[in-house]
């Protein structure tokens, strides 16, 4: 949450501006120096530094963020071929990252 305290992340704050509506529609967001306050007629909720690393979790299970070691993140292949090209992406992977 301290993204949200710091000047020089104007194009993050933007971004979380951008994103939320899209994610709850039903709410108007308020950006606040330690906090997220989503409101609608019936409900507040806040998203602060007891709530955001679960909020982050589901929202990169949503989104299929993967995240971590590329060993993390690994493939689920169904068959022989998938299996191949599952190789070629990890080979390819670390020769980037190299």
């Amino acid at each position: 949450m301290t993204i949200m305290q710091e000047k020089e992340t104007a194009d993050k704050k933007e971004a979380v501006k951008q994103i939320f509506p899209l994610i709850l529609p039903k709410y108007n967001m308020i950006l606040t120096p330690r906090s997220i306050i989503l409101k609608n007629d019936n409900e507040n909720i806040m998203i602060d530094e007891t709530n955001f690393e679960a909020l982050q979790k589901v929202l990169s299970q949503i989104f299929c963020i993967n995240t971590g070691p590329m060993e993390a993140q690994s493939f689920n292949p169904a068959d022989k071929k998938a299996q191949e090209i599952a190789e070629k992406l990890m080979k390819a992977r670390k020769r980037v990252a190299a």
